[in-house]
């Protein structure tokens, strides 16, 4: 599989190949089961649930620079600090800064500034900015989060399965997900598009190191169209 977005190819997506596989699964083209998929970021598993659950797996995560705060004012403002989290880029396939806001209500009002995010996201080498909160509207979600990659023509995704997992691993780094199911966590994205969505991920951990991750959902069809290549 390749992934492109409106400005160019990118090694991974994850909301993309949950809907693929989905898809795939929904026409009987693909039945229940463990498959292994060719990526530019690697060969790495996915799973087929029986309910069309789809999992993928994603890289290990790699914990990249922290942020200075004041590095990313210009173009989010002043931001108080969630617990001593610090901005940091994280990757499990991408790089993601990974920007903790305090509450839902500053996260979901917040107005992007398309160019500065931009700007900030060349300055870093970095593929766009997960903000998020831990203040959720399900109390049995992780987080609340909004996706910003304007460098590569995405304004805003109401999924991103690979910025997801590395938001996990950057809150179980930082011990942020004591007294979770770390195999079964929910991350909610979207509210503010009106295109609410669940994202779950997994972690797997052996000697307090994180050994896997996995990141799925569901896809609906909702359309179609005919594109000629």
């Amino acid at each position: 599989m390749r992934f492109f977005t409106p400005i160019e190819e990118v090694d991974l997506c994850g909301h993309a190949t949950i809907a693929t596989y989905s898809l795939l699964f929904q026409q009987s083209f693909l039945k229940p089961g463990n498959y292994k998929q060719e990526l530019k970021a690697g060969i790495l598993g996915i799973e087929v649930q029986d309910n069309g659950l789809v999992i993928m797996e994603q890289p290990l995560p790699q914990f990249a620079e922290l942020l200075n705060p004041e590095n990313i004012t210009d173009a989010f403002g002043d931001l108080a600090t969630i617990d001593n989290l610090s901005p940091q880029i994280v990757s499990t396939g991408l790089r993601d800064i990974m920007l903790p806001f305090p509450t839902r209500k500053q996260l979901f009002f917040f107005k992007p500034d398309f160019e500065k995010i931009a700007d900030l996201n060349k300055r870093t080498n970095s593929i766009g900015v997960h903000a998020f909160t831990l203040d959720t509207i399900d109390s049995k979600s992780i987080a609340h989060c909004r996706n910003f990659a304007p460098l590569y023509g995405i304004m805003e995704e109401s999924a991103t399965g690979s910025s997801n997992g590395a938001l996990a691993c950057y809150l179980y780094q930082h011990s942020k997900l004591n007294g979770h199911d770390l195999q079964n966590m929910k991350f909610e994205q979207g509210y503010s598009m009106h295109r609410p969505s669940e994202i779950f991920v997994g972690l797997k951990i052996d000697n307090q190191r994180i050994s896997k991750v996995t990141v799925g959902g569901r896809a609906i069809l909702f359309g179609k169209k005919e594109i000629e290549i």
